[in-house]
């Protein structure tokens, strides 16, 4: 192919304005943010560089990937880290030009940890009215109910959110391991969403 022809290629999908529809933003962290906040706990030893990094957060299938996504969690044990998390990962998509971005979170993942779901939510809001003060980049957020936590956390966790409903917050998701934890249980949840005005979603694993 002419190199000519993919150099200006490449640069039109630079340079083109995009949407990311469907973005989760604990997955989406800058490796090097990942690492700081590693290297700054002081719990992971054998992260001593990013290389060490890259090949913890390589798996081979969704079970892995799993064990590696938790693994990454617990490393977030402050609320003020979701503003900063925001924050690059939007600052990241804005150098793509993307303009429009809706990204997903799951706050009942870190309640071990301490954290609130309204704290949590706050940060993240913080995080992406930064982002959009100093990128022009336009976010909206989706809470992700975990599966494995049930519908009953389902629930507290909409209960929580509701207030940010149009003020940050859109929609809610669910997700987890669809083969342990179906979807069912989880319908008046989401008839509930609904009723309140939440766009409902519901990802595959």
């Amino acid at each position: 192919m002419d190199t000519g022809f993919t150099d200006k290629l490449d640069q039109f999908v630079r340079e083109m304005p995009k949407v990311e529809l469907h973005l989760h933003l604990e997955g989406a962290i800058p490796i090097e943010t990942l690492f700081n906040l590693i290297r700054r706990g002081g719990k992971e030893p054998s992260i001593k560089k990013i290389d060490d990094l890259r090949k913890k957060l390589t798996y081979t299938d969704f079970e892995q990937f799993m064990k590696v996504w938790i693994w990454k969690d617990t490393f977030i044990e402050e609320e003020r880290i979701f503003e900063e998390i925001a924050y690059q990962v939007l600052s990241n998509l804005s150098k793509q030009n993307v303009k429009y971005v809706e990204a997903s979170y799951a706050p009942d993942n870190y309640w071990r940890q301490g954290l609130s779901v309204r704290g949590i939510t706050d940060c993240l809001i913080k995080g992406k009215e930064r982002a959009y003060h100093d990128f022009g980049i336009q976010s909206e957020l989706i809470v992700v109910l975990g599966r494995a936590y049930g519908p009953e956390i389902g629930m507290k966790c909409l209960e929580e959110v509701t207030p940010y409903l149009g003020k940050g917050v859109i929609g809610i998701d669910l997700g987890g391991n669809e083969q342990r934890f179906p979807a069912d249980p989880y319908a008046f949840v989401y008839k509930e969403a609904r009723e309140r005005g939440f766009r409902t979603y519901r990802s595959c694993g």
